[in-house]
């Protein structure tokens, strides 16, 4: 449904509303209510004659300023003009990329206001006079400031910076309000479900942090979230020990390896305690073995002196450097089958997130 041109402002009922001070009646992305700020940009609202407010807020702990803008409705419905503004001095704030004219404000009289990052006049007249120094340039659709990490995602959207009103905007709206959804999403925490203790440092490898009143991971980037969760999912891995461990099964027991009844095999969730299990039982029966290899690479490993025991169901070696080497060969093998794939779950996830913001 289209909004009613009652929903927005006209350009000069949003200029005149210029430098006022209001307070929020409610909470919202992250604004407590109660909140004071001062209105510091007439925008154009996407149909001809639409305009919406921003209002800069004044939020301790933030190194940059925090813009939102607003219709005439959603104006009208939350917030509140301050009482004391008539006592103010009235602040005509110039829009634009006043950088190149500022000399030129200065001798008219204009003032910088360090707290919206604008230039700005006490008389309209002369506030309007200095706003036709400022050169026309495309639109500029504000996105508003941003946490430095996302600084590089922005870029990558095509987004700018606009040193004067401290804050990123784009030329195109679309675009704009997918870097605003960014902006939004990674002031947020997307927690991850399921049995996660036994991925923990899959985790952290990720990022993820630990929360302790929920007692959760979680990520504030939505895809490395998803990523998480996909380990989170498909469990911790499992690194099986060749060989026969029968002579070995307290050891291993010791070792905090375990059986796979359907594999046949003892493992370990541990990379490196499967390592001191494997060279246990490569001393006892002289045999370094060469987990998973392909069908594709038997008659390398065959060509290298590695032969085939039919009761671990493994390729091995006498010689331990010679196992090292193939095993080499193997990672590298399984990592280029694996890239392709990799690729495909990236653009995946961008898809679904596109599809899941009505992109």
């Amino acid at each position: 449904m289209a909004d009613s041109s009652q929903d927005h402002f006209s350009r000069q009922e949003a200029v005149a509303l210029l430098g006022r001070r209001i307070r929020t009646e409610v909470e919202f992305s992250g604004v407590p209510a109660g909140t004071a700020g001062i209105i510091v940009r007439v925008d154009p609202a996407g149909t001809p004659g639409a305009y919406t407010v921003g209002i800069q807020w004044q939020l301790d702990g933030r190194q940059q300023p925090l813009i939102d803008w607003f219709t005439k409705s959603e104006y009208d419905r939350f917030l509140k003009e301050e009482n004391t503004m008539a006592q103010e001095e009235r602040k005509h704030f110039i829009t634009g990329n006043t950088f190149e004219v500022k000399d030129q404000l200065k001798e008219l009289g204009c003032k910088w206001d360090p707290e919206t990052g604008q230039w700005y006049h006490t008389e309209r007249k002369m506030a309007a006079k200095a706003q036709k120094l400022v050169p026309a340039g495309p639109e500029r659709h504000m996105i508003g400031p941003a946490p430095f990490e996302l600084k590089d995602r922005l870029k990558e959207l095509g987004a700018k910076w606009d040193p004067d009103a401290a804050q990123w905007y784009h030329a195109d709206k679309e675009l704009a309000a997918k870097a605003q959804q960014l902006i939004a999403e990674a002031g947020q925490r997307h927690y991850l479900t399921g049995m996660s203790h036994d991925v923990k440092d899959q985790l952290k490898a990720l990022g993820c942090q630990w929360d302790v009143d929920t007692k959760q991971w979680y990520h504030t980037d939505k895809e490395v979230a998803a990523r998480a969760q996909a380990v989170v999912d498909r469990g911790p891995e499992k690194h099986f020990i060749q060989g026969n461990g029968y002579p070995f099964n307290e050891q291993l027991k010791a070792m905090d390896c375990r059986w796979d009844p359907e594999a046949k095999a003892w493992y370990s969730f541990d990379k490196e305690a499967a390592a001191r299990a494997q060279e246990l039982i490569a001393k006892a029966t002289g045999k370094h073995y060469i987990p998973e290899v392909p069908y594709q690479l038997n008659e390398q490993v065959k060509h290298m002196g590695c032969r085939w025991d039919p009761d671990a169901r493994s390729w091995y070696h006498s010689d331990r450097g010679v196992a090292e080497q193939a095993q080499r060969l193997v990672r590298e093998h399984w990592e280029k089958a694996q890239e392709p794939r990799l690729k495909q779950q990236k653009v995946d996830l961008n898809v679904s997130a596109e599809v899941e913001h009505g992109m």
